[in-house]
């Protein structure tokens, strides 16, 4: 009985044999398309050997056209660095230059100008006459109580300054007169005589003193006149520093001390020597 019932199981269990050597066939073949010997069934076969394996071959095609490599990303960090630092210093570059060009609109072009006038010794002189100097110009009036002579005795200081320092040219003063109608040359030699020989007072016809305060922007207004036709000419304060060209550079108010126009006078002066270096100044 124990026969039969044996036989009677025979081709379920050759079924069951011929499908696990299928899968262990199949196994096999896997194993070996990725490189590896299909597993000895010996005792003897440790699996820790790794003399059996064959080598790995590199597979590049999953990276190929599409690898970038660290030198490529600092480079171009760098590049893109670079680029941007360049910019910034182009665009300093050109803000500074739009900076000046404002300067020498607003400054150069709005003041300064061309006057003929008299000078103390009674002979024609024009703003031409002082190309190649400094110029320090100050406008008032002999009459003037207390403001025009204080701003006299500043102007010379300042000159004195200036002319002191052997690393600047010469400054010439120059006073223009807002009164022509009583400021004749002979009262303005005496007048620029109490104060310093290196002014020069200016004067002359109230057309020629207009255009000189005109180009300036120089207000002055005549009060009116008393019992003895003495009277007052209200007028700005104000310091003018001109370049060898005839150039505006700068303007020095009332409440500037002499210390403070010496100093800024001094600051355009090197600036435009260091702009014009192969020009002549009046020097020393």
């Amino acid at each position: 009985m124990a026969c039969l019932k044996i036989v009677s199981k025979l081709p379920q269990m050759i079924e069951k044999l011929s499908v696990s050597t299928s899968v262990y066939t199949l196994a096999c073949t896997q194993c070996n398309s990725f490189g590896f010997q299909r597993l000895s069934t010996s005792a003897s076969y440790k699996t820790s050997n790794r003399d059996h394996l064959p080598p790995k071959e590199k597979d590049d095609s999953h990276y190929s056209g599409s690898f970038i490599s660290w030198k490529s990303v600092i480079a171009a960090a760098g590049v893109g660095t670079f680029a941007l630092y360049a910019l910034k210093e182009m665009m300093k570059t050109k803000d500074a230059n739009i900076a000046a060009t404002k300067q020498v609109m607003i400054g150069k072009a709005d003041l300064g100008g061309d006057w003929v006038l008299i000078d103390h010794h009674g002979d024609k002189r024009s703003n031409l006459d002082f190309t190649g100097q400094w110029v320090l110009l100050y406008f008032g009036f002999t009459f003037c109580p207390d403001i025009c002579p204080e701003q006299m005795e500043k102007l010379v200081e300042t000159v004195d300054r200036i002319d002191d320092d052997p690393s600047l040219p010469n400054v010439t003063p120059i006073f223009i007169t807002l009164d022509p109608e009583r400021d004749t040359p002979v009262l303005l030699a005496r007048y620029v005589s109490e104060f310093s020989p290196k002014v020069i007072g200016m004067t002359g016809t109230k057309e020629q003193i207009a255009a000189a305060a005109k180009a300036y922007r120089i207000y002055y207004s005549a009060g009116p006149k008393d019992e003895e036709n003495d009277y007052i000419v209200d007028h700005s304060i104000i310091q003018y520093l001109v370049d060898p060209e005839g150039n505006f550079c700068e303007y020095f108010g009332q409440n500037k001390t002499a210390s403070e126009v010496y100093h800024g006078a001094k600051k355009h002066m090197k600036e435009w020597i260091k702009e014009h270096p192969m020009t002549k100044t009046s020097s020393k």
